[in-house]
C-alpha cells in the first residue's frame, strides 16, 4: 500500500529533523544493512558438525555414567563383603 503525499511530506520533514537533531543515528538508520558474508558457509559447517558433536555427547555421557555405575558396584560389593564391623571398644582414662 502506497504512501499519500501527506505522508511522505510528512516523513520526509519527520526524516530531515532526525537528521538535524540525531546526525549519527540518522546515518545509520538511512544505511543500507551489511549483509553477513560468509552467512552460508558457516550455516553448512554448523549442520555438518552437529549430529557429530551430538553423538559425541551422548557418548561421553553414556561414559560417565557407566563410570559412575561401576564405581558404586565395586564400592557396593567391598562395603557387603567387608563384612560387619566390631564396634571398638574405648580405652580407659
Amino acid at each position: 500500500m502506497g504512501l499519500t503525499d501527506k505522508e511522505r511530506r510528512t516523513l520526509d520533514e519527520l526524516a530531515e529533523n532526525l537528521a538535524h537533531d540525531h546526525p549519527h543515528l540518522a546515518r545509520k538508520l538511512t544505511r543500507r544493512q551489511a549483509r553477513w558474508p560468509h552467512r552460508r558457509r558457516l550455516a553448512s559447517t554448523l549442520l555438518v558438525t552437529a549430529l557429530p558433536l551430538i553423538v559425541l555427547g551422548f557418548i561421553a555421557l553414556q561414559t560417565l555414567v557407566v563410570t559412575i555405575g561401576c564405581l558404586a558396584l565395586i564400592a557396593g560389593t567391598t562395603h557387603a563383603a567387608a563384612g560387619p564391623r566390631r564396634p571398638r571398644r574405648k580405652r580407659p582414662t
